[in-house]
Order: C-alpha cells, then structure tokens, then sequence
C-alpha cells in the first residue's frame, strides 16, 4: 500500500489527508469568524446615533443599509 506522506518541521511525517484536513478545519474557522465580527461590527452601527454616525461620516442611510446587509455580504 503506497502512502503519500508530508514532512513537517520537526522530520516526523503524517498522512497527507491530516495536513489538507487540517488546513481546510482553519480555513472554515476563519471564515465563521470574519462572519461574525462583520454581524457584530453591523449590530454596533444599527445602535449609533445620528450624532455618532455624523462623527465616523456616514449618513443614517448609509448606516441603515449597511446594517441591513447579511453578514455574508461585503
């Protein structure tokens, strides 16, 4: 049975399988996570006054509509 081995740093060798298994569990959790800092980030821009959004120099509209996008959206 032939095995695909990859080498790591410290010369021990692992199924290929782990390292893209691994590598794709990081990708995935780094993906949740820009999700949901962009819905939190849009929650936080719902709850600023207007006062507040004429400081950071958007109009409510803009931050209406921003806050309204999914937190799938860029």
């Amino acid at each position: 049975m032939n095995r695909i081995l990859a080498l790591r740093a410290d010369n021990r060798s692992v199924p290929v399988w782990i390292t893209h298994a691994v590598t794709t569990a990081i990708a995935w959790w780094q993906v949740v996570r820009t999700v949901a800092d962009r819905q939190r980030q849009r929650a936080a821009l719902a709850r600023l006054d207007a006062r507040l959004l004429r400081d950071v120099g958007i109009t409510p509209e803009q931050a209406r509509r921003e806050a309204g996008k999914a937190p799938w959206r860029t």
